[in-house]
């Protein structure tokens, strides 16, 4: 999910009700309950931002490492082939 969306959501969801409840109580202007809301919503999307960059790079590592284990086979796979007329009895596994 992308942050933006995502912030939104927290926002609505962490900071509606109570700045609702505070307005329609009179404990709070809307000016205020929207500036509130504001705040909220810019650290949510800095939280949403944040994670959002760590799964991508916990996924480019996961890919880098899938990409080393496939490079590392590949030049076993090639030293067993070149091995197999140099040494006697020596077979591919």
């Amino acid at each position: 999910m992308r942050p933006l969306p995502l912030a939104l959501l927290l926002t609505a969801a962490i900071a509606g009700p109570p700045l609702y409840a505070l307005v329609t109580s009179g404990d709070l202007d809307s000016d205020n309950a929207l500036l509130k809301a504001g705040l909220v919503l810019v650290a949510a999307l800095f939280g949403a931002s944040y994670v959002d960059g760590l799964i991508k790079g916990y996924e480019r590592e996961q890919k880098a490492a899938r990409r080393r284990t496939q490079v590392s086979e590949q030049r076993a796979q090639d030293l067993h082939q070149s091995l197999d007329g140099l040494i006697p009895d020596h077979e591919t596994p």
